[in-house]
């Protein structure tokens, strides 16, 4: 489980930016995922093969970040899927499809945002839409700074496909739900030739920073066995945690900065399952209730504020039945069901002074999984400006060069291979994508020397 924010604190000086940036809004049709019947689970889900196209249609808004229109998106669509839940039962989730002009339909990314969430609210299908500025608790910087990121693939011509890998409940932390939803994703995309002009036989990439890197790993790790029939090009994932993250980890985020990923991590898991949920309602003080459950309608940086340095584990009356709960066991089981060495070659890019995992641990899993036959290129960046919050903009243009042979197909010089680097600023290309304001926010937040 990735339990860090994405680009926290760039994403709070941008957010503190907005009012500079703001155009005026909109409003349309477009309503959050929970109103929309559009994301509706249909009754003969179970009927369906995973990967079925159920839905179509045009997004109900346009798309923004910090007030500005992408300008290299040129066509558009969401698609409801069949996929399945942690526990493997049938469900369906939504996919963004985003083209840009002459694209290369032969060329997908499968691009997996950090949500960092527990509402289906916060999924960037909704998050992504110029619409959510009217609903404030669901604002995420977070996740429109991530829609910066895919314009840089989206400039290169590429398709970029984008799922909710949290399912129609917002469960966050459900790893073998995530891994389903964005290979099922990839098959939805593939069979879409007739509404979206993906080509069937398209090069598929997987990328994601943070909690969408945790994401992107458990789908390359469930690939072998969960969908066999896809060729994926590679992965490449940037600001990967600790291969062995437990519930004491966890633990410690309360009454701290990070005690709303907690938060997350609780409600997350109970939308999944129920017995859990039961277990927090047994032990759960009457008065803290309606802030304990305030999560299921807002997002990752309102519930940052919300829980800022909160003691919310004194709002149990007690924790052994809460967290000695046989269910979160299963979870763990759930989690890594079905899960065997990748296939797939893979980026990993990390900052060695990333404050949310230690390096040393990143280069044990780095040993550990070349030892078991994964095949990984990994940039280790010593840049001392750099952090966990700044890195995935530093390092995106490493991951886009990578990617770019990965589609061209270059066999790699070294089944592993390990480089160090040392890139404190970012890239004059990848800048020149956005506007002035942008840029120098981005500059700012990078603080380069």
């Amino acid at each position: 489980m990735r339990l860090s924010p994405l680009l926290h604190a760039l994403s709070t000086a941008l957010a503190l930016a907005q009012h500079g940036l703001s155009k005026p809004y909109t409003r349309s049709e477009a309503v959050p995922p929970s109103q929309d019947p559009f994301y509706s689970v249909p009754r003969n889900i179970s009927a369906l093969k995973p990967g079925h196209v159920i839905r179509h249609r045009k997004p109900p808004a346009s798309f923004e970040a910090f007030g500005h229109e992408p300008k290299n998106i040129h066509e558009a669509h969401q698609i409801l899927y069949r996929t399945a839940d942690n526990q493997d039962n049938a469900t369906a989730t939504v996919l963004t499809v985003l083209i840009p002009k002459d694209a290369n339909m032969k060329k997908v990314v499968s691009y997996q945002v950090a949500e960092d969430a527990a509402s289906v609210d916060c999924a960037p299908s909704f998050g992504f839409l110029s619409a959510v500025s009217a609903h404030e608790p669901l604002i995420s910087a977070t996740m429109q700074l991530q829609l910066l990121i895919v314009q840089a693939a989206l400039a290169r011509g590429w398709v970029v496909i984008v799922p909710d890998f949290q399912g129609p409940m917002g469960a966050y932390s459900a790893n073998r739900l995530a891994g389903s939803a964005v290979l099922d994703g990839i098959r939805a995309a593939l069979q879409s030739e007739s509404l979206t002009g993906i080509d069937p036989n398209a090069d598929i990439v997987l990328w994601g920073y943070s909690g969408g890197a945790t994401v992107s790993q458990a789908a390359t790790s469930m690939q072998p066995i969960y969908a066999p029939e896809l060729d994926l090009a590679g992965a490449a994932v940037g600001g990967l945690g600790p291969s062995n993250v437990s519930l004491v980890n966890i633990l410690d985020f309360n009454k701290n900065r990070r005690t709303g990923l907690l938060m997350a991590f609780l409600i997350g898991l109970s939308n999944q399952y129920k017995t859990f949920r039961a277990a927090i309602d047994e032990q759960l003080k009457p008065q803290h209730r309606e802030e304990f459950y305030s999560p299921l309608h807002q997002c990752l940086e309102t519930n940052y504020r919300v829980f800022n340095n909160k003691d919310v584990l004194s709002w149990f009356s007690d924790l052994s039945p809460v967290f000695n709960n046989s269910v979160l066991a299963q979870i763990g089981i759930d989690n890594t069901r079905g899960m065997t060495t990748s296939q797939t070659p893979m980026l990993w890019y990390q900052c060695t002074l990333d404050e949310l995992a230690d390096i040393k641990d990143i280069d044990r899993f780095y040993e550990d999984s070349c030892k078991q036959g994964v095949m990984i290129d990994y940039i280790r960046d010593t840049a001392t400006n750099l952090k966990h919050s700044n890195y995935g903009i530093v390092g995106a243009s490493a991951a886009l060069s990578w990617i770019e042979a990965r589609f061209e197909r270059k066999a790699p010089d070294e089944k592993c291979f390990k480089q160090t680097t040392n890139t404190p600023n970012i890239n004059k290309s990848f800048l020149a994508l956005f506007p002035k304001e942008i840029q120098d926010s981005l500059l700012q937040l990078v603080g380069a020397p």
